[in-house]
């Protein structure tokens, strides 16, 4: 990853204002028990739209969301979770799970185009092979959870917290989700 100055970092942060009340919106959902993500609409609104997940059939939708449902109290390893998910749609779905997961357990990192571009991480050009590409999307998933680990602890990442802290101090998410506003508005700039 390339060097960042301070003001691209207070920027990529400032630019997050807008996303992040909508982000804390869907944690507090989640968090809700009462709250049923399988066919809670508002829930499931509120979660496309934040993560872009548009344009799926209806049937994708049930599928995603009483997965989804399944997974609040079964989380697994996200090979695992792609694996059984593959069974359910046919789709290898790297991006949408790790948003799912994340979630759950807002610790793990979201498997997004924009920051694996900013962390010159290569994406699987293996479209035809179901199998092969969850094995390398779990590699990849597997070095993000490493990286924001290492990148968390390291004098950059202590630094990117503290402005994001200094900028939303009312704010309660999690550093990976601190790191990742920035990393994804990095690399959508």
């Amino acid at each position: 990853m390339k060097k960042y100055t301070d003001d691209e970092i207070k920027k990529a942060i400032l630019d997050a204002e807008n996303d992040l009340p909508k982000y804390e919106e869907i944690i507090k959902l989640f968090n809700d028990n009462s709250v049923d993500v399988s066919t809670d609409m508002n829930f499931q609104r509120k979660f496309n739209n934040f993560f872009s997940m548009v344009k799926r059939s209806k049937n994708y939708y049930t599928a995603y969301y009483s997965f989804f449902k399944f997974l609040r109290d079964n989380t697994d390893i996200f090979s695992n979770v792609l694996e059984i998910f593959y069974k359910k749609i046919h789709r290898v779905e790297a991006s949408f799970i790790s948003k799912m997961l994340h979630v759950i357990d807002n610790n793990l990192p979201i498997y997004d185009k924009n920051v694996l571009h900013i962390l010159e991480i290569e994406r699987p050009k293996i479209w035809w092979i179901a199998k092969r590409k969850i094995e390398k999307a779990s590699e990849i998933y597997n070095q993000l959870i490493q990286w924001y680990k290492d990148f968390e602890l390291s004098s950059d990442g202590q630094k990117w917290i503290s402005f994001f802290n200094e900028k939303y101090p009312k704010t309660n998410i999690s550093s990976t989700k601190k790191i990742d506003f920035i990393l994804w508005r990095l690399g959508a700039g």
